[in-house]
């Protein structure tokens, strides 16, 4: 009897244990959301050291190519932040607290921003970090972020918020954001490959700089890898032969087309075939 209750008292605890250990990523995999958030608040404050002490190569590696702006910097050093506190599920209160402010300020950054397009007025946080250090701002809105990005920083500090929130139906929200950062970021980075620098004036609010994407997209990785129940993760990491195929393939099924369009979009523009050819 005695046995048979303390049985019944542990049941809770081994559950809660397996859940808890069924949420942990494998050791191999759990460097993903440490570089993911680690590169991100070292890129932050690499680009606010260059808005404020107006290092040109801190603020655009890439030469000819827009720079991050200060404010997207300062989202992606919160960010990163957050992601590094919540990358693991037995984090105290304490941290995830924290890391739900650092969460919530990113999204607010993102709405502010986004308002301004949407309403057309100045709130005057674009040029709020450079003002302090005394750096000049050409026009008003000079130092505000893309809409792409602000929509995307949005879309990463919501799934932060929301990534132990499962409904009832066992859907997870945050995976379902991280994928459409994952998905919308590239194409800023693919619009790069086949239009250069002329691309960022002809689409100024759909195209962010080469910095931002490549974080917009670590990031995704990295919150879509803090845990190992989104459902894509587990798919991927599962012993399968379905799964093993697609840690295999899906590098090459992503990259293969960006390059089989880069080479023919140079191939049509050096006069080598025409557009019926290339398509």
């Amino acid at each position: 009897m005695v046995q048979e209750i303390m049985s019944d008292a542990n049941e809770p605890l081994a559950a809660n244990t397996a859940q808890f250990h069924s949420d942990l990523l494998p050791s191999r995999l759990r460097w993903i959301p440490q570089a993911a958030s680690a590169s991100a608040v070292l890129a932050g404050c690499l680009v606010l050291i260059g808005w404020w002490f107006d290092v040109g190569i801190f603020k655009s590696p890439l030469p000819g190519f827009p720079a991050m702006k200060a404010n997207t910097a300062l989202a992606f050093v919160l960010i990163g932040f957050s992601l590094w506190l919540s990358r693991a599920v037995s984090t105290n209160a304490l941290s995830r607290r924290l890391a739900q402010v650092c969460a919530s300020i990113v999204v607010l950054i993102g709405l502010l921003a986004l308002s301004e397009y949407l309403s057309g007025e100045d709130l005057g946080i674009d040029r709020l970090l450079l003002q302090e250090r005394g750096m000049p701002v050409p026009h008003a809105n000079s130092g505000r972020m893309a809409f792409a990005s602000a929509l995307n920083l949005i879309l990463l500090g919501s799934a932060l918020l929301l990534l132990d929130v499962k409904t009832r139906r066992g859907y997870q929200p945050a995976e379902y954001l991280t994928v459409a950062v994952a998905v919308s970021a590239p194409l800023s980075l693919v619009a790069h490959l086949y239009g250069g620098v002329a691309i960022q004036h002809s689409y100024p609010l759909a195209i962010v700089a080469p910095p931002t994407a490549f974080l917009l997209v670590a990031l995704a990785i990295g919150v879509l890898f803090a845990r190992s129940q989104h459902r894509i993760v587990s798919i991927m990491m599962s012993d399968t032969v379905a799964a093993a195929a697609m840690r295999r393939l899906l590098v090459v099924a992503i990259l293969l087309p960006i390059v089989a369009g880069w080479v023919r979009l140079m191939g049509q523009q050096y006069g080598f075939f025409g557009t019926e050819f290339g398509l």
